[in-house]
């Protein structure tokens, strides 16, 4: 009679154990669900800010273009001025005044137009530093995602091996229960 009971009671430990063990697994199985989840996630935020890094290089290379373009116009203006001031001087010497005043304003229109391209440059240099810091944060966020990727594989992994490790145990003494 004692022996019926005590394989009764080593069943209703395994079932309970069986219980345990399933739901545990349930739990872990929501988790790497919850995980796989995460991971589109974060996939999904690297291609937009790919996609947002590529915008910013194209309007990089759209305002390289138009500087390029500005500064072609710029050096035909002042060959154009050139001629034009160096015939003017040739025809009308006599007239120094004039000459003078050409003198001005080929002077203004270069520091006006040097003080535009510095403006630019300026200007160009500030996004450079800021598609740098972008592309730094972008690195530190890819970083921080490996990182946290690797931690929860790390603690998926050694919650499965305490689980099987228990489980083993728990099997190891109800085998020592039954030989008894």
């Amino acid at each position: 009679m004692e022996k019926y009971l005590s394989n009764e009671n080593a069943d209703c430990d395994l079932d309970f154990e069986l219980l345990t063990l399933r739901r545990k697994y349930s739990y872990i199985k929501k988790e790497r669900q919850q995980n796989q989840k995460d991971v589109t996630f974060l996939e999904n935020k690297m291609k937009l800010l790919m996609l947002e890094e590529q915008k910013a290089i194209k309007r990089e290379e759209k305002e390289n273009k138009k500087l390029q373009e500005l500064e072609k116009t710029r050096l035909s203006f002042f060959e154009e001025r050139e001629k034009y001031f160096e015939t003017k001087l040739e025809e009308e010497q006599v007239y120094l005044s004039k000459k003078d005043r050409n003198d001005k304003m080929r002077e203004r229109l270069r520091s006006s137009l040097k003080i535009k391209s510095d403006n630019l440059y300026k200007k160009k240099n500030e996004e450079l530093s800021k598609m740098k810091q972008i592309r730094k944060e972008i690195n530190e966020t890819k970083k921080i995602i490996k990182q946290e990727f690797s931690d929860r594989k790390q603690k998926l992994a050694k919650f499965i091996k305490e689980e099987k490790q228990l489980a083993e145990e728990k099997k190891k003494r109800s085998e020592v229960i039954n030989q008894s």
